[in-house]
This record gives C-alpha cells, sequence and structure tokens, in this order.
C-alpha cells in the first residue's frame, strides 16, 4: 500500500476493536505462497514445523514479530528455517555420517547462526535449488535486512529491524550456552541470565 508504505505493511489491529487487518504491500506474490508450498518446504526437514513455532513464539515475545513492527513476519520465519536446516550439517553430510540431531541443539545452531555469524548487511538467503546464501550485490540495498529469495520472489526488505532481531538471537545463544556449560560464558552475562530459562528446558 503506497499510503502505508513498506514499514506498515502487515498485520494491524484496531484499538477500539479486536480486529486485526492483514495489509500486503505486493498482494500477487504473497497470495502466490501457498499453505501447501510451505508445507512441502517444511516437511522436508525433521523438526522443522516445531522450530518455527519456537522462534515465532520468541520474536513474538519481544516484539519482533511482523513487519509492521520491522521484524519477521510468518512467512519469513519460515524461510529463515528452512534455509538454515538447508545448510546445517545434519542434512549436507552423507547419510551414513550423520548423527541425532535433537530439537534443543537445532535452536541453539538457529540462534547462534543468525545472532553471531550471519551478515544481515552483506548476505541473502536463497532457498531455490537446494538452498545457498549469496553476498549481496553492490547495487543492492546495504541497510541491515533479512532478505530471503524465495519461490515467489524477494521477502524482507521491510525487515528494518532486523539489528534488533540479531541481537535478541545473540542473547539467546549465549544464555542457551550457558545453560549447557554453564563455564563457557559466565563471564559474559549478567546474574540474572543464569537462571533456568524457557528455552532451556526443551534441551
Amino acid at each position: 500500500d503506497p499510503v502505508l508504505g513498506p514499514h506498515l505493511a502487515g498485520r494491524l489491529k484496531d484499538t477500539r476493536l479486536p480486529l486485526r487487518l492483514v495489509v500486503c504491500q505486493d498482494p500477487k506474490e504473497r497470495s502466490a505462497l501457498r499453505p501447501e508450498l510451505l508445507n512441502n518446504y517444511l516437511s522436508l526437514f525433521r523438526g522443522a514445523p516445531h522450530l518455527v513455532l519456537l522462534v515465532k513464539h520468541f520474536l513474538q515475545l519481544r516484539g519482533l514479530k511482523g513487519p509492521e513492527h520491522g521484524g519477521v513476519d510468518s512467512v519469513l520465519t519460515c524461510m529463515m528455517v528452512i534455509s538454515f536446516l538447508q545448510q546445517h550439517p545434519s542434512n549436507t553430510v552423507d547419510k551414513g555420517n550423520k548423527r541425532f540431531t535433537g530439537l534443543g541443539e537445532l535452536l541453539m545452531d538457529f540462534f547462534e547462526v543468525y545472532g553471531q555469524y550471519y551478515s544481515y548487511q552483506c548476505v541473502d538467503m536463497v532457498v531455490v535449488d537446494g538452498g545457498r546464501y549469496d553476498l549481496r550485490g553492490p547495487a543492492g540495498d546495504l541497510l541491515p535486512r533479512l532478505v530471503c529469495n524465495s519461490p515467489v520472489g524477494v521477502l524482507g526488505h521491510d525487515t528494518w529491524r532486523a539489528l534488533r532481531v540479531r541481537d535478541a538471537f545473540e542473547w539467546a545463544a549465549l544464555v542457551l550456552a550457558h545453560q549447557v556449560d554453564p563455564a563457557s560464558e559466565a563471564g559474559t552475562l549478567p546474574p540474572f541470565a543464569t537462571q533456568p530459562t524457557l528455552l532451556a528446558r526443551i534441551l
């Protein structure tokens, strides 16, 4: 919607009535991404739907879910998880060398990748053709964004709070690492962060 602009595209809530409005910046592009297509992608990886739900809930608790907040909407969350799993060692090594990877380990690896290693300014996710990470070209937008080349086009140009998302993921990675190995991050975390968390209970 040219009136709302790219940062307000998404879900809007009427403060007077319990109604939620969905405003798409590009309705044709979004409508092409049908639930069957997402389900087909998610069904390729064990634990993918559960990981999506955990990440969505994590972002929602921090006000980072949805493009109206400059955050990550549901479709982009799915694409982030799919891209992550496409590159994860549990899916890239030979079947004979694979080891069991639980949901807790996948969640920790997800937070670590997108919180500490992924470059929000220079790299785009690509989920088609088996998935990969591409360097953003010199003509591309160098502002920090979570950009994904999906089967229906480019998603994520409205994630203007991408660095807040990165910081939240990095914090989660440090806290969960402490739960697994209390000596690993003890010197970098405040005392309240070293207590057991809801996230740590699934490990």
